[in-house]
């Protein structure tokens, strides 16, 4: 019987030694039994193989020292350790550096317990190592996040505030600082610096706490200044329950002010919109009036290039008549009158050109006053006895870019005007002064560019223009005089002209008291090179060879006998391909190419291009009475290629043969 009691205690012993055993190893935490008097390790459990990377056989019988990460770690373990024995309590590390098989460091928290007998002599400790190393990343990740967050809370451009259950700030940042102190721990009611603030405050707060998420803009006194804040609350939840609040304000006072300036725009824009409206309306009829207008400018300079072909003919004839004609004969006088006549169609040629916005202008620097002097005869004579011209000339001489020609068109025109206005005689004033424009002037009369400009002041003492047709006066073919007085082009041509040369042009009238039109040309400061009014130098005969390309028979003819009379020899050509192959056949012969810019087959650039090929020390001399976009379109108003208009009288055209040849 005892025999049985003494096996069945062995195997109680047994199976709870073997029960200590599995929840020794079942253990998360590193154990090592470690013994008092050779400080070694008798057991550990398996937890102390996984977390170090040795196996049970190698980590038995050894001292700890293999699981410190040098010699000065582990003896700051025996110091702390022998500290602790000597006051007989247990050791704990909580952050301590130890190191596995494969050399990794790791941190633990590290705890030693004594262990003592029954008769409570100590026989060993136990140390219990706890893998922090996760633990650690994480509450450094955390406080990594908590900076970042810090960091953009205090970083935000607007108010963020947070109030605890309590009714206490616990969070604001830098801005709220900026703007009411550092509240953190107050009360709203000991922060407002206003009763109406407050209020706004509490009645948020309170629609907050109740769980509901409040937003809105709201009135604020921020630093004695009302401001407008967007206001944007939200609750805390915790296990269901309000916490607390938090809340952000975005001041948009500007964005308020913005919407106020908007909304006075958008009121004044609509009054603008309703008189555009009916302006536009009024305008509709001058738009369909002003593509009409477009048709016939189109159409006008297509027959002032017919126009041009039949009187260069003309000119020609009447030229070769005139050196047959004694001097002084009755005959001479017919031819003169008829001369006349066509230096009148020529005008009207010019004024079709100008009229649809196509005439070329050759612009140099000139004195603005010479121009004056050098047409004041002829402003004498145009006006008559009844009528007193008084010229007042700025003393300043001022100097313009200009085409002569062009600027005595509008003198001509403006006295024109004035004359028609006064049938019963009166009084007309030209003058010239300097001014500088600048932007309230152009802000005032609603035209102009800031510089200095000439001012050519053309006034009467005439009929005046009545307000309502004003707005008309440079409209093509607007006229108040009968019939058969007046074409209607005179001002728009002046107009077309003045725009030409970068100007403006303003009429101001009282009725039956007269009207003055002052012009703006942009001054320069350039040298004028040739003085004005110059006689065109007498024509110079010359011996060389012509080749003369004209497509039209009958001023080719004549410009041929006019050519032969002036002692040059000529070769026709009737079209750009013929005068081609009549080079090619005399290319020895021509020094001059007499080129029409327009002509069947091949136009004057291809018949120029074609030749500067076979021979490039040719010269060429373009002649035309197309409008100046088709010219350009041709390329003969670049620099270097000479030209002259079909316009051209027949001295002028056989003085700039003689030029070009003589270049």
């Amino acid at each position: 019987m005892e025999i049985f009691k003494h096996n069945q205690s062995e195997r109680v012993l047994a199976n709870t030694q073997l029960l200590l055993r599995k929840t020794f190893d079942a253990l998360q935490e590193a154990v090592f039994i470690i013994d008092a008097k050779t400080v070694q390790i008798t057991d550990c459990n398996s937890a102390a193989s996984e977390m170090f990377g040795y196996s049970r056989k190698e980590i038995l019988g050894q001292t700890t020292s293999f699981l410190h990460v040098n010699e000065a770690e582990l003896q700051k373990f025996r110091d702390h350790l022998s500290l602790a024995l000597r006051e007989r309590g247990h050791l704990h590390l909580p952050e301590f550096h130890m190191k596995r098989k494969n050399g990794d460091i790791f941190t633990t928290d590290h705890s030693v317990m004594p262990l003592e007998d029954d008769h409570g002599e100590r026989i060993g400790w136990v140390s219990v190592i706890r893998d922090i190393t996760e633990r650690m990343q994480a509450e450094e990740a955390l406080r990594a996040r908590e900076a970042q967050l810090s960091t953009l809370i205090e970083s935000l451009p607007f108010e963020l505030f947070g109030i605890a259950r309590d009714g206490r700030y616990f969070l604001q940042n830098e801005v709220c600082r900026k703007h009411w102190g550092d509240f953190i721990g107050k009360t709203p009611k000991e922060v407002a610096n206003d009763q109406n603030t407050l209020n706004i405050w509490l009645h948020n707060n309170r629609r907050a706490f109740a769980g509901e998420i409040v937003k809105g803009e709201i009135e604020l006194m921020i630093g004695g200044e009302k401001r407008y804040v967007y206001n944007v609350i939200s609750p805390i939840l915790s296990k269901g329950q309000v916490d607390g609040i938090v809340g952000f304000n975005i001041d948009i006072t500007e964005r308020k002010q913005t919407e106020k300036e908007l909304e006075e725009h958008r009121t004044h824009l609509e009054k603008l919109v309703d008189q555009r409206t009916k302006e536009i309306s009024a305008l509709n009829g001058q738009l369909r009036q002003s593509q009409k207008l477009e048709a016939v400018g189109i159409l006008a300079g297509g027959i002032a290039h017919e126009f041009s072909n039949i009187l260069t003919t003309m000119k020609g004839s009447m030229y070769l008549i005139q050196k047959k004609l004694p001097e002084g004969s009755q005959a001479m006088k017919y031819a003169e009158q008829i001369l006349a006549s066509m230096k009148k169609a020529n005008t009207l040629s010019q004024g079709l050109l100008t009229f649809s916005r196509k005439q070329k202008i050759t612009l140099k620097p000139v004195h603005l006053n010479e121009i004056i002097r050098s047409v004041g005869k002829m402003l004498s004579q145009l006006i008559g006895e009844d009528m007193e011209l008084a010229v007042t000339l700025s003393g300043e001489n001022p100097k313009v870019m200009a085409d002569v020609n062009q600027i005595e068109q509008v003198l001509v025109n403006l006295v024109t005007n004035a004359r028609d206005a006064m049938p019963a005689g009166g009084r007309l004033s030209i003058g010239t002064s300097v001014m500088n424009m600048d932007e309230n002037f152009a802000k005032q009369h609603g035209y102009g560019v800031s510089g200095e400009y000439v001012v050519l002041t053309v006034s009467d003492s005439g009929t005046g223009i009545d307000e309502a047709i004003r707005g008309k006066i440079f409209e093509p073919f607007f006229t108040t005089k009968v019939v058969g007085k007046g074409s209607g082009l005179g001002l728009a041509v002046t107009y077309g002209i003045v725009k030409q040369h970068k100007g403006f042009i303003d009429a101001e009238s009282i009725p039956g008291e007269g009207t003055t039109f002052k012009i703006y040309f942009p001054t320069v400061k350039v040298e004028v090179n040739e003085p004005l009014g110059q006689d065109i130098s007498p024509t110079v005969r010359g011996s060389e060879t012509v080749l003369l390309a004209e497509d039209d028979e009958d001023a080719r003819t004549i410009m041929g006998e006019m050519l032969r009379m002036g002692g040059y020899t000529v070769l026709e050509a009737g079209d750009g391909e013929e005068a081609i192959r009549v080079y090619r056949e005399n290319k020895d012969r021509p020094q001059l190419v007499f080129l029409d810019v327009r002509m069947p087959k091949k136009n004057g650039r291809e018949v120029y291009e074609e030749i500067k090929q076979i021979h490039p020390a040719t010269k060429f001399l373009f002649i035309s009475g197309y409008t100046a976009d088709i010219m350009d379109s041709l390329g003969v108003g670049e620099g270097g290629i000479n030209f002259i208009s079909k316009a051209a009288s027949p001295d002028e055209i056989l003085g700039k043969i003689r030029e070009v040849l003589d270049q």
